[in-house]
């Protein structure tokens, strides 16, 4: 965040009920008051006016309206808080809900400690010293989390860090100078562009090709592993009907890559080119906009607790101002019906809460299943 004091500017904006009220509110003052003038007028005594006025408007704000929000909100809150999260409000939750495409990172794919080198094939042309350091130093340049791994791994298995200057990301990998040596990492796709041949056997989908003054020195090869939480967070994207926008620089991660990993619908995800990939990345790219939810935690597991928590929070405000309209006017209009045909005795106090209360059953069922 831009500003910290944002979101908490949003909570006190009015939300989807207070907007509501706004609406609802004179609807049924003004609608109370003729159906009063009406009744009263037939039963020849205008005096009564005022009792049949708070007769209807007895029924005319059920428990079911009063209640849309509160307790769905508290339960929402109380469950994305264990992630490290926080929705605005309703109307913060409704524009969530309506999430297409979701812009993942790479850190939200693979977490911290799911990217492992497994093995390195050197082709003698360089050692494995010079292999690893050369690709270390060329992706933690580049600002990958790929580089952290690589680094990592250097530092424990070698004791030593090499450093590369001139890098660019390039379309399938990465390329720099390490020393007196030009260098360029990336994957098969990269290589057959360049016109360097690959061994029999090298083509696999997380291998990563390592090319020393134009000739190939040495292949690595990663295992990108899914985490259970990452993985549930994936299917409950497509669950939702979502897609995923992929905004990484890691070269190893593709559409294709996420499809077959997380076991997806092919199609399920899209990358843009570099250029979109920097400015999604950019930190202008959402400056002003009023923020919605807040994260403190990274991974595809809480991004997605928090779209799942606004819809549930969402359909349940929704829901409860259906059925709480739905039975204010109707009991409007029994109460009124009553007091029309002279029939008062049949709206005792108890009756009148009784309608309250039934009326907020299923108001309270559907406020149970946000928590």
């Amino acid at each position: 965040l831009y500003d910290a004091s944002s979101f908490l500017t949003e909570i006190e904006r009015p939300d989807t009920v207070d907007r509501f009220s706004l609406i609802y509110t004179p609807i049924a003052l003004a609608l109370a008051i003729i159906l009063s003038l009406v009744a009263s007028f037939n039963c020849g005594e205008p005096v009564r006016f005022f009792w049949a006025f708070s007769a209807i408007l007895s029924v005319s704000a059920p428990i079911g309206l009063l209640c849309a929000f509160g307790a769905s909100y508290k339960n929402t809150a109380s469950r994305l808080l264990r992630s490290g999260a926080a929705i605005a409000g309703a109307r913060q939750a409704n524009l969530l809900r309506g999430t297409e495409k979701v812009m993942l990172l790479e850190n939200d794919l693979f977490p911290t400690g799911s990217i492992e080198l497994e093995a390195i094939d050197n082709l003698g042309r360089i050692t494995d010293e010079q292999i690893l350091g050369c690709a270390a130093a060329l992706t933690e340049s580049a600002g990958l989390e790929l580089g952290r791994v690589l680094t990592d791994t250097t530092k424990e298995r070698f004791g030593i860090t090499f450093t590369a200057r001139d890098v660019r990301l390039v379309e399938g990998g990465v390329t720099g100078a390490v020393g007196t040596s030009r260098i360029v990492l990336g994957t098969a796709a990269l290589m057959v562009k360049m016109g360097v041949p690959i061994e029999s056997g090298h083509k696999g989908q997380i291998n990563m090709y390592l090319v020393v003054d134009n000739a190939l020195a040495g292949v690595l090869t990663m295992r990108y592993q899914t985490t259970k939480n990452t993985y549930k967070a994936m299917r409950l994207m497509r669950r939702m009907h979502m897609n995923a926008v992929l905004a990484v620089r890691d070269f190893n991660i593709s559409p294709a890559m996420i499809e077959e990993e997380f076991d997806l619908r092919r199609g399920f995800a899209d990358q843009p080119d570099p250029t979109g990939v920097d400015r999604l990345l950019n930190p202008n790219y959402a400056k002003g906009d009023a923020p919605a939810a807040i994260l403190t935690r990274e991974g595809a597991g809480p991004f997605m607790q928090v779209l799942r928590g606004a819809d549930k929070l969402a359909g349940a405000v929704r829901s409860a101002l259906t059925l709480g309209t739905f039975a204010g006017l109707l009991g409007m209009l029994i109460v009124f019906y009553l007091l029309y045909q002279n029939a008062a005795d049949a709206l005792p106090v108890m009756n009148i809460l009784l309608y309250q209360l039934i009326w907020y059953i299923p108001v309270f069922i559907i406020t149970q299943q946000t928590r």
